[in-house]
């Protein structure tokens, strides 16, 4: 995702005195084992920081769905389960004047497979939980990491979390 991903769409709600709220992009935690996978930016208003898979949803897709091209897009792992985190990160957009909700997913993948960046990243690091939470430059990702380690990483998942709909 760029810095003009959020130029393009014009929100749902909104009027005077008042701030709308818009969710057109994803973000997805990638986890294998106790490790998270951080990508660093190499383009727009976030060139070299350290974020989560994110990028927006197109067409007629499931937000879910878009997490999961995202990964693939980005990184070229194949994710094998994909869950809803419960975990959003909201921000203010001040250029287009809204509220920007981001639900964030968590993506599990094997371990083995190698990273195949995209152009709008530079490098990709496995981290830790503790050290990626001190990494990530946003912080509704830094939230979401924290109940991710309690939730998905601390004991198994729920079953609710799982997207059913999800095939390898």
């Amino acid at each position: 995702m760029t810095d003009t991903d959020f130029q393009t769409s014009t929100p749902s709600t909104g009027g005077h005195g008042q701030v709308p709220m818009r969710c057109t992009a994803v973000a997805a935690a990638v986890i294998n084992g106790r490790q998270v996978l951080l990508l660093k930016r190499s383009k727009g208003a976030f060139r070299g920081h350290w974020t989560l898979v994110s990028g927006r949803i197109e067409g007629e897709e499931k937000a879910w769905q878009a997490a999961v091209r995202e990964v693939r897009e980005e990184t070229g792992l194949k994710p094998i389960t994909v869950y809803t985190s419960g975990n959003t990160d909201v921000f203010y957009n001040p250029v287009d004047e809204v509220m920007e909700v981001v639900p964030i997913f968590v993506v599990r993948v094997a371990g083995q497979e190698p990273v195949e960046l995209d152009e709008a990243h530079e490098d990709h690091s496995w981290l830790p939980l503790p050290r990626a939470i001190d990494s990530v430059a946003f912080p509704g990702q830094r939230r979401a990491l924290e109940s991710i380690a309690h939730f998905f990483m601390e004991k198994s998942p729920a079953d609710f979390y799982r997207i059913d709909d999800f095939r390898p």
